[in-house]
């Protein structure tokens, strides 16, 4: 059948008529300009702005001629996302292309310049599901990957539902814009389950050819299990309520995130809260918390403390980050049976542990308690114990302090007790 037929009339000062793509008729519009409809294997976007205008924008000396585009798309590709089933409705105003988009990937108004690479992309969605990028790309070198930092327009984008992969990831806000060759993250805002992640950041072009990305990046939850559940990590956390921030820079443009190239600091504080033993090789909070595998291994121990996770009133840590190995000398959990510290280092790249972790159990906080329930003494002589337990507490809790160094890779990390101290 027909694949491609037109319709056009010079009756008027500016050309007018339809182009039809597909099977069915053109038919001739009333108003000048030309218009684009019918149905469309495949479009790609990325594929067309090389050749829009730059800088050159609309004027009445030289008018659009295309003022109306209505297609059916099995396929449009927009920045290396394939949206399927696409109905597309566009038209011009001026320097400006007003589309409505529907698929089942994508719903929503786009705002698009003539001159793209001056002007920013503006998008108003009701949903916007995206789809993983391949490996090859996530990791590939500026040159060679699908967001080159150079060509790259400024955005301003505003999705009511977001999802990345499988991740449910409530509402974004986006607005970046391009400063004298760089690109400037200004906002990037996601609202996942009871949770805030903020980002601001830039690109900077030099030095060449990659550049240089820098990120802050900050995030505050009020229950923190439902937050690791919304971005990813399932059955690592359950409840505890605080904020992470985050101070990172890497080699190459905003997507070319390697492990390995990572530099930077990380800190975190949560209170109330529980950490979940996991399986090897799940839920590692990017391998930073090795004491998550420490469970089985306790469970030897202190089934009592840890036969179910380990409970904590807080826990806090400090992180310096450099060509992707993460170290730290500054890591508590206090719960209300034990502490936790833990120093060391973990290789993100290599996804390694070497690590030493402090178990120190708060023997003494149950003894008056106990002493009263059994039974074993009067009130009175518990209160006589609880004041001894205050004046020599620091000695008491050293009666049981156990050492573990974990290493190894994180699937399968060794956890070995190296020392132990006991009372003499």
């Amino acid at each position: 059948g027909k694949q491609l037929a037109a319709v056009l009339a010079f009756d008027q000062p500016e050309v007018r008529g339809q182009i039809m793509l597909g099977t069915q008729t053109p038919q001739l519009p009333d108003a000048a300009g030309l218009e684009l409809s019918g149905e469309l294997s495949r479009f790609s976007l990325s594929e067309l702005l090389p050749y829009l205008p730059q800088g050159e924008p609309v004027t009445a000396d030289r008018p659009s001629i295309l003022r109306r585009v209505q297609l059916k798309l099995a396929s449009l590709e927009l920045f290396n996302q394939e949206l399927q089933e696409v109905e597309m409705l566009a038209t011009q105003m001026s320097n400006q292309w007003l589309v409505d988009v529907k698929s089942p990937q994508a719903k929503g108004k786009l705002q698009i310049s003539e001159s793209i690479l001056t002007d920013p992309l503006i998008a108003n969605m009701e949903y916007l599901h995206l789809t993983k990028f391949p490996e090859s790309e996530q990791e590939g070198e500026l040159e060679n990957g699908a967001f080159d930092m150079h060509k790259l327009p400024a955005l301003q984008v505003d999705v009511a539902n977001f999802s990345y992969d499988s991740l449910a990831l409530g509402g974004l806000l986006l607005t970046t814009n391009r400063v004298d060759g760089n690109y400037h993250l200004d906002e990037f805002v996601l609202t996942p389950r009871d949770t805030r992640i903020s980002v601001q950041g830039e690109w900077l072009a030099m030095p060449e050819p990659a550049g240089q990305t820098s990120m802050a990046i900050h995030i505050d939850s009020k229950d923190m299990g439902k937050s690791l559940a919304a971005l990813g990590y399932a059955d690592a956390f359950k409840h505890g309520e605080g904020s992470a921030d985050a101070q990172l820079e890497w080699s190459g443009g905003m997507i070319d995130f390697v492990a390995e190239k990572l530099e930077g600091k990380v800190s975190f504080k949560f209170k109330e809260g529980r950490l979940l033993e996991v399986e090897p090789g799940a839920g590692r909070l990017l391998g930073l918390l090795s004491v998550q595998m420490l469970p089985r291994r306790l469970l030897l121990d202190f089934s009592d403390l840890f036969s179910k996770g380990f409970s904590f009133d807080e826990i806090r840590g400090n992180y310096q980050l450099k060509q992707g190995v993460a170290n730290t000398d500054d890591f508590t959990m206090i719960g209300p049976s034990a502490r936790i510290d833990m120093l060391g280092k973990v290789d993100l790249g290599q996804r390694t542990y070497d690590q030493q972790l402090i178990i120190t159990p708060f023997v003494t906080e149950s003894l008056p308690l106990l002493s009263f329930l059994t039974g074993l003494a009067t009130p009175q002589v518990a209160a006589a114990i609880f004041v001894a337990q205050k004046l020599f507490q620091d000695d008491l809790e050293k009666i049981a302090q156990f050492e573990y160094h974990v290493t190894g890779p994180w699937d399968d990390p060794a956890v070995v007790k190296v020392s132990e101290q006991r009372a003499k």
